[in-house]
């Protein structure tokens, strides 16, 4: 229901929907138990790069396909509709810590989200 209040705000407001972009390609991935537990993460799951925009947000941040991001802007980040949810317009140009897991290692990297085109297809 937060995604469609958000939604319907936007178009009232822009008449589109207004988000910022990291430059990536991503899917939902289940994240190991054992790193979960080690890491105290939250959430079971997150968010894999599974391709990254040569000179987009993500790589001039230094991600790297593989990537696991499981925390956005202090939030925790489960799956790609969290990270669309966190991706607004307002953060576009705005350092923004990302946490990921790189391997098994828990990483944080700052990175500044683009306005994202109206015709882009990656988060």
């Amino acid at each position: 229901i937060d995604t469609a209040k958000y939604v319907v705000a936007q178009i009232l407001q822009h008449g589109r929907v207004r988000r910022s972009s990291i430059g990536i390609a991503a899917q939902n991935v289940p994240i190991p138990r054992r790193l979960a537990y080690e890491y105290k993460l939250p959430m079971p799951t997150g968010v894999m790069a599974t391709t990254i925009a040569p000179g987009g947000a993500a790589a001039t941040a230094g991600m790297e396909e593989g990537d696991v991001i499981v925390g956005f802007a202090t939030q925790p980040v489960g799956g790609i509709d969290d990270l669309h949810r966190l991706l607004t317009t307002e953060r576009a140009g705005k350092p923004q810590n990302v946490s990921l897991l790189r391997g098994t290692a828990l990483k944080h990297l700052m990175i500044v989200p683009q306005e994202r085109e109206e015709d882009e297809v990656v988060s």
